[in-house]
């Protein structure tokens, strides 16, 4: 089980990040996503106007963010700003689920200590994981694969 201080001397800017108070985290990243590429040109791929289709990425993205809830410790902001187990799963994964409505600042971000990573709710079906140690996060790329999601590389000027 770790501790807040632990977590830090992993990820010394975790809280920070979370706040947002870093708008670049200083972490490699990768995507994980309902698309097997970045879009370019195909941007009328976001448009989701199918019920069903929705329904599809919303159970995909969900199965995942589940997983790993389930798979190791869950690090989320607390009301006082300070990094806390997310110790209710049904909260949890409401929190991660599909809101049409949703802004960016209620966009789920935790810190995942065993992966020394942070994950990201992002917008188009994506999220963003944030790592120091790629080797670390081989299971979550794993669990992504296995909800039917895909892993899509950032470039060196992402």
């Amino acid at each position: 089980m770790h501790s807040r201080e632990s977590i830090l001397d992993i990820l010394p800017d975790a809280e920070r990040i979370l706040r947002r108070e870093v708008d670049d985290p200083p972490y490699d990243k990768v995507a994980i996503s309902i698309f097997d590429r970045w879009l370019g040109d195909d941007l009328h791929l976001l448009d989701c106007r199918d019920q069903a289709e929705r329904e599809t990425r919303n159970r995909r993205l969900l199965a995942h963010w589940a997983r790993v809830y389930d798979e190791t410790e869950v690090f989320v902001l607390n009301s006082e700003g300070v990094l806390a187990s997310a110790s209710d799963r049904e909260a949890f994964l409401i929190e991660c689920g599909y809101d049409p409505d949703k802004t960016s600042d209620r966009f789920q971000f935790v810190v995942l200590p065993e992966f020394k990573a942070l994950y990201h709710e992002y917008w188009d079906d994506t999220n963003v994981l944030w790592y120091a140690d790629r080797t670390a996060i081989a299971p979550m790329l794993d669990w992504a694969r296995e909800c039917d999601l895909h892993v899509v590389e950032y470039d060196a000027s992402s």
